[in-house]
């Protein structure tokens, strides 16, 4: 699939050097603020799944439910984590924007929480 997808062509000859007044390269990953969003972003929704997961099972339990019947809920969790992105990866951002997408995932988020 790599070999047939439309990537650009890299020419090292083609490089212009730096004028004076442009600023110097980045040198170090610690200089790109948004990689360290997206990797503090990426670290607090892993725990947020882990929980999700972790936390539906002794709800159930506390609602007086066997752990027989318990023991599946961390699955149907992740399935519909896994129908979600699959949703998410057809439809955004080709049908629905990913603004309007984020406000509905927000609104519903609370609503489920409430």
């Amino acid at each position: 699939m790599i070999k047939k997808s439309g990537l650009p062509e890299i020419s090292v000859d083609k490089e212009t050097p730096r004028e004076a007044n442009q600023p110097t390269a980045k040198t170090s990953v610690f200089r790109f603020p948004h990689l360290w969003m997206g990797v503090i972003c990426m670290f607090v929704y892993v725990g947020v799944e882990v929980i999700a997961g972790d936390a539906i099972g002794a709800y159930g339990k506390v609602m007086g439910m066997s752990i027989d019947r318990t023991k599946y809920f961390t699955t149907f969790i992740l399935i519909a984590m896994l129908a979600g992105y699959i949703i998410g990866i057809f439809n955004i951002p080709r049908f629905i924007s990913q603004q309007f997408a984020l406000k509905i995932s927000a609104l519903l988020g609370i609503v489920f929480s409430i």
